[in-house]
């Protein structure tokens, strides 16, 4: 799979020297690792109406290696609130180009065995490109940082269900399109700059993005991978979040980005981690996931709310505290299990409070029930036991996001203001300026 280099790779090593020189220190072996922003996987989905083509441009960035080649994986699979990986999804036919603002050739047509579109079939969970050499740009390397954006066509039929990662934003040049699958315009995967309204098409408010965005270094550092709830995906503020300027939704993300690190992000809200750790029929529920776990040195996880909160369960009622803790460390050993080397970063589980008083003063917030500092079994327990796991099951830090959403010192388990206004927006998910300040343990610990 994503782990074989390929004669167009070997060959292109060979040329840039990376295989080593007779009488010189060879360089590390280049791996393929998780390379860009913004890998996502799909949460959502949309019937295919009269307009069969789904096109968008999206801005992804490289991360801090030096990359010989890259492979874009895309899925054609979504995550439901039970944190199942199916849905009567329908095959679509996929056309990518890669465009890399002021490279000699700025849009290259990705291939796939050495075609230019790929048929995904429903419920797909791992369409790879062929290799994408930095020579097809006429550059010598992709460079750590390197902005790019990617031009996906899909192609259904009238009643289909597709899948999307979200939600459109305001980031300058990014958009999407519906429309015929022939006529001026509906096919710009070879253009340059931001897509134009075909003809007989509309805008569009959803995005269709990678799951991964692989490249092959020797000098990858940090990729990260986050596995979380609705807090997580920064459910308010979807992929594409306000008030920072770096249009990244939720706290994951904004950390990452503010990083400049690779990542993908499997999280889903209303889901548990009780039910992402389970089977149905013997078939594990992130069986596709689990594909990923390779590909990343980092895990973040922001699991335990909803299993708290009895949303989605397994057993279809609360957990408590120490089977929340059971749930997450069976899922760090599965991850380990087959990416022994990755690193397991949890994070806390913020205040909650009920939803007609998170907008009073904090001292009038009533805690949900199990989110009061003193409930046994509850939000406090599981923190703790968090911090008390560093160094099993590959913990190597947890990280403390709920100071900054607590209202302070004495009142640990209520929301805090900012500047006068509520820090959530119902209780339990935070507004986007608390995201911002939630933000900042995840990026330190990201660059530690």
């Amino acid at each position: 799979m994503l782990g074989c280099l390929g004669d167009a790779g070997a060959l292109m090593l060979g040329q840039l020297g990376v295989l080593g020189v007779a009488g010189a220190t060879p360089d590390p072996a280049p791996t393929w690792m998780a390379a860009a922003t913004r890998g996502e996987v799909a949460t959502s989905t949309g019937s295919t109406g009269a307009n069969p083509r789904f096109m968008c441009r999206t801005r992804h960035v490289m991360g801090p290696g030096t990359y010989f080649g890259f492979r874009l994986v895309y899925a054609n699979y979504f995550v439901g609130t039970r944190n199942r990986e199916d849905g009567a999804v329908a095959a679509a036919t996929l056309i990518v180009g890669m465009e890399i603002p002021g490279a000699p050739t700025q849009t290259v047509e990705v291939k796939w065995s050495g075609a230019g579109s790929v048929v995904m079939a429903g419920g797909a969970a791992w369409v790879e490109s062929d290799d994408i050499l930095p020579a097809q740009f006429g550059l010598s390397t992709f460079a750590a940082g390197t902005v790019f954006w990617l031009r996906a066509i899909r192609d259904n039929v009238n009643g289909d269900l597709r899948v999307f990662n979200g939600t459109v934003g305001s980031v300058t040049g990014e958009s999407a399109y519906t429309c015929p699958n022939s006529g001026a315009g509906t096919d710009q995967h070879m253009g340059t700059g931001a897509l134009t309204l075909p003809t007989g098409g509309g805008a569009n408010t959803n995005l269709y993005m990678p799951l991964l965005l692989n490249g092959l270094s020797s000098t990858h550092g940090k990729s990260l991978l986050f596995i979380a709830n609705s807090i997580g995906y920064g459910q308010g503020e979807g992929l594409l979040g306000a008030n920072d300027g770096e249009f990244q939704g939720g706290a994951l993300r904004k950390a990452a980005f503010a990083l400049g690190l690779p990542w993908t992000s499997v999280a889903r809200p209303a889901t548990s981690v009780s039910a992402y750790i389970m089977s149905d029929s013997g078939v594990p529920r992130n069986a596709k996931r689990s594909l990923l776990y390779p590909y990343f040195r980092r895990v973040y996880d922001g699991y335990g709310t909803n299993d708290l909160g009895n949303t989605n369960t397994s057993t279809g009622s609360a957990r408590t505290a120490t089977q929340i803790l059971a749930d997450r460390m069976t899922m760090y050993d599965q991850i380990l299990a087959v990416n022994p080397t990755a690193t397991i970063h949890p994070i806390m589980m913020t205040p909650r409070v009920s939803a007609g008083t998170y907008s009073l003063a904090p001292a009038s917030q009533v805690p949900f029930g199990g989110y009061a500092t003193g409930d046994v079994g509850g939000r406090t327990d599981v923190n703790n036991g968090l911090v008390a796991a560093i160094g099993t099951h590959g913990i190597a830090s947890v990280v403390d996001t709920s100071t900054n959403a607590m209202s302070d010192a004495t009142l640990t388990d209520r929301i805090a203001q900012i500047a006068g206004s509520p820090g959530s927006a119902d209780g339990l998910h935070p507004t986007s300026a608390m995201y911002l300040l939630m933000k900042a343990p995840l990026q330190a610990d990201m660059a530690a």
